[in-house]
């Protein structure tokens, strides 16, 4: 098999129509610097066949070996997974360089398997990376109305909702409720005692969703870091690029127990060694602080930029201690670049597209630039393209992009919206000419 060209420049990434699994096998070996990724969540997403595991075979011997080890002590639907991200992760780490660094996207309720399925290549989880946001809404609904629809009896119509969302929902597989039901619904009162005691209960699932995470894996090295990253130009963060701002006019650390000679007294036992020596560390940069493992996007009804603000006080603004995407950009599928890159009849309809703010800030977090490496810059592999906002980023931070899709309709989106950010009028409306108007993009 002919291996791949891999791209000499990031006008030209390597885009690639198939199943990653079979495609993967056509790139050289140790020849990526980073994985950034947003692979299927595992909970059989709107009952959609390439969300759900159950029946998965493994096509490695990494899952072959993963999905006997774990018969019996998981459900189906997560031994499926976790043997079908297995059968992945170990294609992914024979292109991966020593000590590459894969940052790959899981829901809190299957991030655990999520993170199984990293370890089971012998990678170490070095992080997990919090996003939080606040247009996150509950997939499930009261289970007053469903024990009366149990019961078979009629509840009473006692007003509009305000808050209802008009228009089709798809309920999520698995749940014993659908979402329409909920956010469409007038409001109605419990019929039966038994509903009346239940009213306001749901399903263990039925908190609203409030944040997501990025595992942070490292494949082996025998390198220290400082070998690494001259060796291989991988394994590290980009902490200088990634400072968080401390507002104006406010350079270096805000501590205000200082001494005549400005030294810091200490803060309890905040910052200060058992030794007793304080220490301040990257912190007392004047471009900013060390950036936290926590994001957070602004906007929405339940911003957390806005709350965490509330509760701490304006004067204080807690928020300002953490990365703050900008408002225009949320986890929920409301991105304002949905049309980026698009003709005007063409919307990006993924189901759960990513925003470029959060996916140029991973970027730069963890992939090196060519004034780091002395020559090209990095390579950034994303498996799952979906819709590429990954794609876009990574022309935005000037590093080097390879993606792969197996939905020809996503792929046609993916490929328009990169052109377009290269500055490729041409190429993007050719993209363009061919993509389609149908239905739900799938995710693979």
């Amino acid at each position: 098999m002919v291996a791949l060209e891999l791209p000499a420049s990031v006008e030209s990434p390597l885009l690639l129509l198939g199943d990653c699994l079979d495609v993967l096998a056509r790139l050289p070996a140790e020849s990526i610097d980073v994985v950034i990724t947003d692979p299927p969540a595992g909970i059989a997403m709107m009952g959609k066949a390439w969300d759900s595991f159950a029946g998965y075979e493994p096509r490695t011997s990494r899952g072959i070996d993963v999905a006997a080890r774990l018969e019996g002590l998981l459900e189906r639907l997560a031994v499926g997974f976790v043997a079908f991200l297995a059968d992945v992760w170990s294609e992914v780490d024979r292109v991966l360089k020593p000590g590459g660094l894969v940052c790959a996207w899981a829901l809190p309720k299957t991030a655990d398997l999520a993170g199984l399925a990293l370890r089971s290549v012998g990678w170490t989880i070095a992080d997990s990376l919090l996003h939080l946001f606040g247009e996150g809404m509950s997939k499930t609904g009261c289970l007053g109305k469903s024990i009366d629809a149990m019961l078979g009896a009629e509840r009473e119509v006692v007003g509009p909702n305000p808050d209802a969302k008009r228009g089709s929902q798809r309920s999520i597989a698995g749940t014993q409720t659908s979402t329409s039901v909920e956010r469409n619904a007038d409001i109605t009162a419990p019929a039966t005692d038994e509903a009346k005691r239940w009213t306001d209960w749901c399903t263990p699932s039925g908190l609203a969703p409030g944040h997501e995470q990025w595992l942070l894996a490292r494949k082996p090295s025998r390198l220290i870091y400082a070998q690494q990253v001259l060796t291989h130009g991988t394994g590290a963060l980009n902490i200088g690029v990634c400072r968080v701002p401390r507002g104006e006019g406010e350079a270096g650390t805000r501590c205000t127990n200082r001494d005549a000679a400005g030294a810091c007294r200490g803060h309890r036992n905040a910052g200060v060694s058992t030794s007793g020596e304080t220490f301040h560390g990257p912190d007392t940069s004047p471009a900013g602080s060390w950036p936290k493992n926590v994001v957070l996007s602004e906007g929405g009804k339940s911003c957390p930029v806005a709350e965490l603000d509330r509760q701490s006080g304006a004067s204080r603004g807690a928020s300002r201690f953490f990365t703050r995407l900008d408002p225009g950009y949320r986890y929920e599928a409301k991105n304002s670049d949905r049309r980026a890159g698009m003709r005007s009849d063409i919307r990006n309809k993924h189901p759960t597209p990513k925003s470029v703010e959060l996916m140029r800030w991973l970027v730069a977090l963890l992939a090196a630039k060519a004034e780091h490496t002395g020559g090209l810059p990095a390579i950034v592999l994303d498996p799952f393209l979906g819709s590429s906002s990954t794609g876009v980023a990574c022309v935005a931070e000037q590093v080097r992009f390879v993606g792969i899709e197996r939905d020809e309709a996503s792929f046609t989106v993916a490929r328009a919206r990169i052109l377009a950010a290269i500055g490729s009028p041409e190429g993007a409306a050719e993209a363009n000419a061919a993509a389609s108007t149908g239905g739900q993009l799938a995710l693979l």
